[in-house]
């Protein structure tokens, strides 16, 4: 949301002295692809975590936050981009599987069940990363013939 807010306040007339450009753009004339870091879709069972306190539910607490910023933001932007160019607000939140999402978690397992969740997404998803390519070498056509 930060990077579509900034987009709109460039003159990019100006800052490319290209006529051509749009001076402030506007959904209309982004195309937005939002890669996320990963999804863990482990639920908080009743029976573990009555009994974990303030200090159990501080890492949770922050996983729900942050996974409730994310979610928020992917709301608005494709309420935003839906009422005027449908189809040029993408985001990409791939399962984790059996992966951890901690950062801190290097482990040589950790790391190949992160590839294993990636090659996964890949595979599942195959049809839509082909539609991004594909309408970013549109976008990268339409660049060239307006600036040649």
């Amino acid at each position: 949301m930060c990077a579509y807010s900034e987009a709109r306040t460039i003159d990019f007339a100006a800052h490319y002295n290209d006529a051509l450009k749009n001076s402030f753009p506007t959904s209309q004339d982004m195309f937005l692809l939002s890669i996320g870091t990963g999804e863990e879709k482990e639920p908080f069972l009743y029976e573990e975590a009555k009994d974990w306190g303030l200090v159990g539910w501080l890492q949770p607490l922050l996983d729900i936050l942050m996974s409730a910023n994310s979610e928020t933001v992917d709301y608005q932007l494709r309420q935003m981009f839906n009422t005027t160019e449908p189809g040029n607000y993408v985001r990409m939140q791939p399962d984790l599987f059996h992966a951890n999402s901690q950062m801190d978690n290097a482990t040589q397992a950790n790391m190949l069940a992160l590839k294993d969740a990636a090659q996964k997404f890949v595979i599942e998803h195959k049809a839509k990363l082909n539609a991004v390519v594909q309408k970013l070498i549109e976008n990268k056509t339409i660049i060239k013939k307006a600036t040649t």
